[in-house]
């Protein structure tokens, strides 16, 4: 299946040279922090539902650590997970703020093999990261792993869009916007697109950043999402032996979905 669309097919077939990798690779990590605002419209429903346990936090694509800090106080110890090097390295330099807390960082992928420090008692999928698990099988697998890393017990929190969202996304089609970015070789374009397939529900971001230190004609980064529901992915979890329930909605506060419903889903096994 296609994961580009419109202006960023044709960037991708301009050229041999235009390099093609994943929105999460490094190149663009330093580019999407610097545009990026920490969001804090889940935090309230995380805090909810953790309290004031000590028990081990796995923070599934943590990123530049913003749950770390807005989660405070609601771990015992807290692991973060993500594949790309960039942002750990970012989220590294902020460890300062964390002082008195017992961290651990790894870079790996939470479907492939890593190791915990501690049994996990609660995983989250901050915002809506489980759209990025694009796949019913790689739900499957992720829930999978988390069995296989947990305590005795164990919650998954998962925000999932409302159901009533869906007919909503339609609007990003084939959106595309254009950012001003400035690098030490000077200023440079960055083009950000999103488009929404109501057919498969699969959600296309295409980005493609110029580089300039480097020349013509620059990198395009490719993520597909799938945008599921609270009723599939309750289905999904508890045909693996988990009880899920609807812990009510949250709202988000920013960009394109700005008072858009999620419900926060609390998995647990």
């Amino acid at each position: 299946m296609r994961d580009t669309f419109g202006p960023f097919t044709k960037l991708r077939n301009l050229s041999d040279d235009v390099k093609v990798t994943s929105y999460f690779d490094d190149v663009f990590a330093r580019w999407d922090h610097e545009f990026s605002h920490e969001q804090t419209w889940d935090v309230t429903g995380y805090r909810e539902v953790l309290g004031r346990t000590r028990e081990a936090l796995l923070d599934i694509g943590c990123g530049t650590g913003r749950l770390a800090f807005a989660l405070r106080g609601c771990y015992g110890e807290y692991i973060g997970i993500d594949r790309a090097a960039a942002p750990l390295e970012i989220f590294r330099q902020r460890l300062d703020g964390l002082a008195g807390e017992k961290v651990t960082l790894l870079e790996a992928d939470v479907l492939g093999d890593f190791t915990c420090p501690a049994p996990v008692g609660t995983a989250v999928l901050g915002s809506v990261t489980v759209n990025s698990f694009a796949t019913e099988s790689a739900v499957r697998a992720l829930l999978t792993r988390l069995s296989e890393v947990s305590g005795p017990r164990l919650r998954v929190l998962v925000p999932v869009f409302a159901e009533s969202v869906a007919p909503k996304f339609e609007r990003f089609n084939r959106i595309v916007d254009v950012l001003k970015h400035e690098t030490e070789a000077g200023p440079c374009l960055v083009w950000r697109g999103m488009h929404y397939e109501p057919e498969t529900r699969r959600i296309l971001h295409n980005v493609f950043l110029e580089q300039r230190q480097t020349g013509w004609p620059g990198v395009l980064g490719i993520h597909v999402e799938r945008l599921w529901s609270p009723g599939e992915i309750t289905a999904i979890a508890e045909s693996l032996g988990f009880e899920s329930a609807d812990r009510g909605p949250l709202y988000v506060a920013d960009g394109g979905a700005e008072g858009w419903e999620c419900r926060l889903l609390v998995l647990t096994r």
